[in-house]
């Protein structure tokens, strides 16, 4: 396998012949850097007029016919078929029902597409048109990853398909209301009619654009984990054997907070890979610097960018860095620096070969959204997407974010249950698992909040977790390790959560249910007096499981020196000494571990502004050597030592701030 990568490029550059033959100038110039382009038919993010619509079109065949002239693949970039929010009034079409949330609010700029009216009179005709401009593929973006429509005729449709008959009123109450199961089963059929809307709407667009031309495939875009992805790849097929093309998104457009391509859209980019069928091999990562302001993101970190979301298991980026507005020469820079990475892009995708991570489980399912705010607060459905900012509809946080911390400090996350060699619940993420995972996680390894095990405790599994919750310490404490085996030389160091600036995290007491309960920390006040003689316990249950609980910031304020020693010795004796790699000293690093053919292929970066000296990278392997190969072509061997417990150290050379690292194991093949 190789990277497969494409330019997103603006219809500003296809309307203007000299801004055209500079692009086309430039494209030249990098032409190993990239395989394909896919040509915006809008600037804007409302649904645009046919009319509007048809002359764009036909300078894009046009523009279509010279690119491929030069032996490029070219596609289409479809950015509202049902529209994002309301932009360019003028050009928004009239006669349709307009997308409409369940406070009965509508949105301008976007249309219900399970309106007939809709689908008759703008798609198929839209959907017609840009497959007789000839293109390679047909990309729809991500304004079709929204929450259900809730016009009178989704209530329809949804109160059909449930036998009921809610109003608006009514169903946003229902979702709010009675027992968390009862919420969660409304809250799943809720999803489930958005994702058969789309679903519905990606099989309109394949029969409709394959009835002009077969060969012509189609590409879907997703934002974050919003909508489950099940079928809507094989509604883009439809039966055939056409080219199926995915691009997971989400904003990150500055690097303002570099976290946030690794541990945050990295992660949840990740998740999607790995919940994606195997038939998808090209899916190439949304690289975006929205609005197109060149000192919102450096060369380095665009390259940083691409190459994490790659490691994170994308076979390739569709690059969205400039509009055509500003000068191209602006633009360059990022071009080249894009260029020069692209062997790299190839050799990951060539390691990694779509194969999934393996670490620690966070518990995200197709289910997981379902459960938000599930026992307390509005479910965020009730203000999905109409006049509001699309990256602002719910408040809360991604699987990936809540986990951050824990990652950062070099142990592997996992984003399927059959991948894991522990779990971290956290929260009401418990609630979106079957009983049948619940307990295959506790025959395993376990670490988990008391939201958690209380909720654990309410589904049958209290005795397993060998813990219930007592009594609550909401301001002065801290937490203090105890002696005990897993907190080596921490004993007696102190995590302080400064609960005066974070009420919402309560310290807890941790009772053992049956006396075979280990305490591993205390609670502590400013005297240093005993609040809690157990705010952190392990156990071992009945089915040979794991489990820690943790009463006390057990997703936040990890990074003490202490805490990070002890969480890498649970998370070692939770996994049953399975975990296939993790960094053993005190270094800011993210890392995806994989096997591939008997190698263990680990891409890590150093997430930091100070270089990784000394870091130390323990595999559970039995090779003694290693390759390890920079973003930037920089390669070296590294040499393991054996250390009789089925894992090998490599210590690792200096790691430059902010890079990523490809390392493999052994000698390939």
């Amino acid at each position: 396998m190789k990277s497969h990568i494409a330019y997103r490029i603006s219809y500003f550059f296809l309307e203007d012949d000299r801004k055209f033959a500079e692009l086309v100038a430039a494209l030249e110039e990098n032409r190993k850097g990239f395989d394909s382009l896919a040509l915006f038919t809008s600037w804007t993010h409302g649904v645009v007029s046919l009319d509007v619509m048809r002359p764009r079109v036909a300078v894009m065949k046009k523009r279509i016919a010279e690119l491929k002239r030069h032996g490029w693949e070219v596609g289409v970039n479809l950015l509202c078929a049902s529209g994002f929010f309301r932009e360019f009034d003028d050009a928004i079409p009239e006669g349709f029902v307009h997308h409409t949330d369940l406070s009965g609010n509508t949105c301008f700029g976007a249309f219900c597409v399970n309106q007939e009216k809709y689908r008759q009179e703008y798609l198929i005709p839209l959907f017609r048109m840009l497959a007789e401009a000839d293109p390679d593929y047909l990309w729809l973006d991500d304004d079709n990853s929204k929450f259900a429509c809730c016009c009178d005729h989704c209530l329809e449709l949804f109160n059909r398909r449930q036998h009921r008959s809610y109003t608006r009123e009514q169903l946003n109450a229902a979702l709010n209301a009675g027992t968390p199961e009862e919420k969660l089963q409304l809250r799943e059929a809720h999803l489930q009619f958005a994702a058969d809307t789309y679903r519905d709407l990606y099989s309109l667009a394949e029969k409709t654009v394959h009835k002009v031309n077969p060969k012509i495939g189609l590409g879907a875009m997703t934002c974050n984990d919003h909508i489950a992805s099940a079928g809507l790849p094989e509604a883009l097929a439809g039966g055939t054997d056409c080219t199926v093309l995915w691009r997971p998104g989400g904003g990150a457009w500055h690097e303002q907070v570099m976290d946030e391509f690794l541990f945050r859209k990295g992660g949840d980019l990740a998740n999607e890979c790995a919940w994606l069928p195997e038939r998808v091999d090209r899916i190439q990562a949304e690289i975006e610097s929205f609005n197109y302001q060149r000192l919102q993101k450096s060369v380095h970190s665009t390259v940083l960018e691409t190459c994490i979301y790659v490691a994170a298991g994308c076979t390739g980026a569709a690059y969205n860095i400039f509009d055509g507005l500003e000068p191209l020469d602006v633009y360059k820079p990022i071009m080249t620096g894009l260029t020069n990475v692209r062997g790299f892009l190839d050799r990951l995708v060539e390691a990694h070969a779509r194969r999934r991570p393996q670490g620690i489980y966070t518990g995200w399912t197709p289910r997981r959204n379902a459960a938000r705010a599930l026992e307390k607060g509005e479910w965020f459905g009730a203000n999905a997407w109409t006049e509001s900012n699309p990256n602002d509809l719910w408040a809360g946080e991604s699987t990936a974010s809540r986990s951050s911390q824990l990652f950062c400090t070099g142990l592997p996350p996992t984003y399927r249950l059959e991948d894991a060699r522990a779990t971290m619940l956290i929260g009401e993420v418990a609630w979106s698992l079957s009983d049948d995972e619940l307990r295959r996680i506790l025959s395993g390894g376990l670490y988990c909040d008391v939201n958690a095990l209380e909720i654990l405790h309410r589904r049958g599994f209290g005795k397993l977790t060998g813990f219930r919750a007592g009594a609550v310490f909401d301001h002065d404490a801290s937490e203090r390790l105890l002696p005990h085996p897993l907190n080596g030389d921490g004993v007696g160091c102190i995590r302080n959560g400064r609960q005066a600036f974070s009420r919402a995290y309560s310290g807890r007491q941790l009772e053992s249910l049956d006396g075979k309960g280990e305490a591993l920390a205390e609670l502590i006040d400013y005297h240093n007096r005993i609040l809690a003689p157990c705010s952190l316990g392990y156990y071992e249950n009945e089915l040979g499981g794991r489990v820690a609980v943790s009463g006390y910031f057990a997703d936040r304020n990890l990074l003490f020196y202490s805490k990070v020693r002890q969480l890498k010795n649970l998370f070692r004796r939770l996994s049953h000494d399975t975990l296939p790699a993790y960094v053993d000293t005190y270094h800011r690093i993210g890392l995806w571990v994989r096997e591939n053919e008997g190698r263990s292929v680990i891409t890590l970066v150093n997430a930091s502004m100070d270089p990784a000296q000394g870091a130390e990278l323990l595999v559970k392997t039995s090779e003694l050597r290693a390759e390890l190969t920079g973003m930037y072509d920089d390669c070296c061997e590294v040499s393991g030592l054996a250390l009789g417990d089925g894992y090998v150290k490599f210590t690792l050379p200096d790691l430059p701030p902010w890079q990523l690292y490809l390392f493999l194991t052994g000698d390939k093949p």
